[in-house]
This record gives C-alpha cells, sequence and structure tokens, in this order.
C-alpha cells in the first residue's frame, strides 16, 4: 500500500485543455507586421524587441545604408500597423558617417523609448545609448542631444546586451567588453538624464576567465545576467545574479554565479533567465555535443540551487535537430515557450514545455509550433502582450517583422477527473502494468528517455479498457516517462527501469 501510494504522488501532471495556436489574421497582413528600414544591399539585423505600455512592438537592430550599418528601430502597433506617430512611417535609422549598432532597447518609466548598441569610434567600439520621445524625435534632456558614449579603458570591443530601470528611473545597463584581452562582464548605471552613476566596470566572475553576456532581466530588486563563460578550455552556461549597483550577490549560487554543468565534455550557453514573480528562476539554453544539440531547461530557487519538483531533481533535458537553436523564452500562465530557429531551412519554431519540465503535447504538433511561410526567416524574441497573444519578433525576407499568433484551449473538461491510473511495478526491469479503475479509451502510450526522445510509441486506440501491459525490454536502465492520451486526458507519470 506504501508504494501504491507513492506511485500516485508520481502522477503530477493532468491535462484536460488542449491549446492550439494560430496565426491571428486581424494582425498586420494575414498575422505578420513588416517594416522595411535598409536600402542598397538590404541587409538588415533584429537584436531585440520589447513591447511599450500600448502593446505596441519595438524592434532594434541595424541596417546596411549603402556604405557602413545604421543602428535601426521598428516601431508597430498593436494591431500590426506601421506605428506612424513616430517619424511619420514607425522607424528610426540613426544614419551616420561610422558604423552604429542597436542591440538592446527599454520603454522608460517616463514613457520614451530608451536604446542601447555601440558604435565604431576610430576603429574601436564604444558603449552608446540614445533616447527619444514618443513621436521619435531626440530627447535632448538626455546626455549630449540625446546621446551618452559611455567608455571602459583598455578594451576595444564594447557591447551592451542587457538594460533597465530601478524605482528611482535610474538606467541598468550591462554588457561585455575585451578588457585586455578577455572578454568580461561589465555595468554601468545612468540617471534618468543620462549622467553616469557609475562609469563602467568589470565585474570579476569567480571560476570564470571570460563571460559574454547575452541577456539580461530584473529580478525582484537585483539583476539577472545570463550567457556564456569560460574557463580557458570549455564554455559553460552561466547565469550571474548583481545588486543595482552592480555588485556580485554572495547570497546566489558560488558567490552570485550560478553554472551549467557540463555534459561529456560538452559547451554550453544560457539563452536567458526568468523568474515567475516568486522565488523561482527558470533558465533556458542549449548544449553542443559533438553532432546534436541538447536543449536544457533548469529551475533555480532563490540561492541559485536546483529545485527537486522540477522534472529530474531541477534539470530538464531533449536532444533537438543538429541545426536548430533555441533564441529566446518566455513564461506564460502554465508554460515555458521557448523559440527557435531551423537554421537549414530558415525557418522559426516555439517549443511549449509546461512548468514542470515537460515537453507539452497538446500545444501545436507534439508541443512544437511550426511557423509556415514560404520566406526565409530568423526568429529573435518571443513576448506575450496584455491580451495573452504571443508575439514573435525576427526577419523575413529582410524585413524587421512581428508575427501575432492566438492561441487558445480548444477543449476542456469542467468535471470532477475521474482518470485513475495504477502503475506497477515500479522500479521495474522488464514491464511495467497500467490498470484504470473505469473503462478507458486509450489513444496512445509513449516513453521518453531524459533527453526527452521518444524510445516506445503504441498507438492502440482501444476502447472500454481496463488494463494494459508496455514491454520495456531493450531499452536502457534509467530513469523514464510514461505518457497516456486518453479520448480526453492526458497523465504523465514517472517510472524507473532497474
Amino acid at each position: 500500500m506504501k508504494l501504491f501510494i507513492q506511485i500516485l504522488a508520481l502522477i503530477h501532471l493532468t491535462i484536460a485543455l488542449e491549446a492550439q495556436c494560430e496565426i491571428n489574421t486581424d494582425f498586420g497582413v494575414n498575422g505578420k507586421s513588416q517594416i522595411s528600414l535598409a536600402s542598397g544591399s538590404k541587409t538588415e539585423v533584429l537584436q531585440n524587441s520589447f513591447l511599450d505600455s500600448n502593446d505596441g512592438i519595438v524592434g532594434v537592430g541595424y541596417s546596411f545604408t549603402n556604405t557602413h550599418d545604421a543602428m535601426s528601430m521598428s516601431f508597430h502597433n498593436s494591431n500590426g500597423s506601421a506605428n506612424e506617430e513616430v517619424n511619420g512611417n514607425g522607424k528610426i535609422i540613426i544614419n551616420e558617417t561610422e558604423d552604429n549598432y542597436g542591440q538592446v532597447g527599454l520603454f522608460t518609466a517616463e514613457g520614451k523609448y530608451l536604446f542601447g548598441g555601440h558604435w565604431n569610434f576610430f576603429s574601436n567600439e564604444q558603449f552608446k545609448f540614445r533616447q527619444f520621445h514618443a513621436d521619435g524625435s531626440p530627447d535632448s534632456s538626455f546626455g549630449v542631444e540625446g546621446e551618452v558614449f559611455p567608455f571602459i579603458q583598455g578594451s576595444v570591443i564594447q557591447r551592451t546586451t542587457g538594460i533597465s530601470q530601478d524605482s528611482f528611473g535610474n538606467i541598468l545597463a550591462t554588457g561585455y567588453a575585451d578588457i585586455f584581452n578577455e572578454e568580461s562582464l561589465v555595468f554601468m548605471k545612468l540617471s534618468q538624464y543620462g549622467n553616469i552613476i557609475i562609469q563602467p566596470e568589470k565585474i570579476t566572475l569567480p571560476t570564470i576567465t571570460s563571460f559574454i553576456s547575452d541577456r539580461q532581466t530584473k529580478y525582484k530588486n537585483k539583476i539577472l545576467v545570463s550567457g556564456e563563460g569560460s574557463n580557458g578550455t570549455q564554455s559553460k552556461g552561466v547565469v550571474v545574479r548583481i545588486s543595482e549597483d552592480g555588485v556580485l550577490d554572495p547570497n546566489f549560487g558560488l558567490s552570485g554565479v550560478a553554472l551549467t554543468p557540463i555534459l561529456n565534455g560538452t559547451n554550453s550557453k544560457v539563452i536567458n533567465a526568468l523568474s515567475t514573480g516568486d522565488e523561482t528562476i527558470f533558465v533556458v539554453g542549449y548544449h553542443i555535443e559533438n553532432d546534436r544539440n541538447i536543449l536544457f531547461l533548469r529551475s533555480l530557487n532563490d540561492e541559485g540551487k536546483l529545485t527537486e519538483d522540477f522534472f529530474d531533481d531541477g534539470y530538464s533535458l531533449y536532444q533537438i535537430p543538429t541545426e536548430s537553436i533555441p533564441v529566446d523564452f518566455a513564461i506564460h500562465n502554465d508554460g515555458l515557450y521557448v523559440a527557435m530557429n531551423n537554421q537549414s531551412n530558415s525557418t522559426g519554431q516555439v517549443y511549449k514545455f509546461n512548468l514542470t519540465g515537460e515537453l507539452d503535447n497538446t500545444f501545436g504538433v507534439e508541443g512544437i509550433y511550426y511557423l509556415e511561410s514560404e520566406a526565409e526567416e530568423k526568429l529573435t524574441r518571443i513576448h506575450f502582450n496584455s491580451m495573452n497573444e504571443l508575439i514573435l519578433t525576427g526577419i523575413s525576407d529582410n524585413d524587421f517583422t512581428v508575427w501575432n499568433l492566438s492561441c487558445e484551449q480548444i477543449s476542456s473538461n469542467s468535471e470532477p477527473n475521474t482518470f485513475k491510473v495504477n502503475v506497477f511495478p515500479n522500479p521495474t526491469s522488464e514491464k511495467i502494468n497500467l490498470t484504470f479503475d473505469d473503462p478507458q479509451t486509450i489513444n496512445e502510450i509513449l516513453v521518453f528517455n531524459s533527453l526527452g526522445q521518444v524510445i516506445i510509441k503504441e498507438v492502440l486506440n482501444s476502447n472500454n479498457m481496463l488494463s494494459l501491459e508496455v514491454n520495456l525490454r531493450g531499452i536502457p536502465l534509467g530513469n523514464y516517462h510514461l505518457r497516456i492520451q486518453s479520448n480526453k486526458q492526458i497523465y504523465i507519470t514517472k517510472f524507473i527501469k532497474s
């Protein structure tokens, strides 16, 4: 009886709702909003995007203007039309004699558009920030005619990769610079008027010799910075937590740093770290191992330690196609939504995982939504707006592009759950038996390994079943997930082959 109670406790996911995503055809033109920025060779790169207070979408990056690269921004209304309040055409292009690159952006508490990036100054890269009013005109109260140029000594490469505000409206910026030939995390603090409060300074990380930051997010009154670190031989996915004054938080990980474990000599990178608003921090990234890529999801507590109630003791791994690379993720209601790029056919996908780390097979096609287009496309960021619509940003046909998807629940069961599954023995050596308290229509049985790969698939479509047996001969020893799909519900449980 004790074993039976423990097995029931492992049935931790019940899905009585299915989510169907489709392009919102009321948005832009057939669900897509595009703004062309470049001329000449028509090269455009979208580095980042964000939403303003009206659910408008702002893209930031750069475009080639015949002779050089120009910092470029596109402004899209919530319905997909160009925001013509900005310069009359919904775009800002910083066309100067030197190369300028936009990398990050923010809609400030004061209702202005702030952008960070870098520019080439006498063959050296230098941090640069620009601020604009809602109509696209430069904010002359910010720095010198709307521009600020912080600089760090001993560096020729300086790039801004994260930006946010504290409760006083001060600007908290992070990035990296090659300080004496080593990429280092850099922090700086500016007032809302562009006055430099804390000059750009290197943050020395324990056990890491070089670090390239990729993203910054706020966590309570602290900052999470994610990216790729190295100890000289291997790259590691890294999450750093610092104060709003750029000081490492000693109560997080190892002196402010949480590292992703190395798998079999692989290199890894963290693409982002986000919080649900409580004390849980979700981390998403990928490992590169020989001829395969492995997506990882981690769940950390406030101290930077793995949480035990997330998949396999805080760590979830899924093998993905070698040509697929994750670029961003968002947390929304019941799931983690990961944006991917397929580099072989230039298409984008969205994977959905539930908050316990399993792929949500009721979403899209077996947990994946595929953007269908004949154009070459590359995703950059993923958001949810106040209407619960999924917003994707990236490049399509070389234009800054926004996609809008409506993801609706298409079936539900408001009746009390009466679908009881008994799984035994557990652990097991050769087979597992499933019994049901009431006759069930079982459509499919799937067994996943720890990488999220389907290793057993049985299509049944059998009615009035009270029991069935799953043969496990031929699969290695280890931890597995069993997915049982009836005509109304899905159950997922864990078992061990020993």
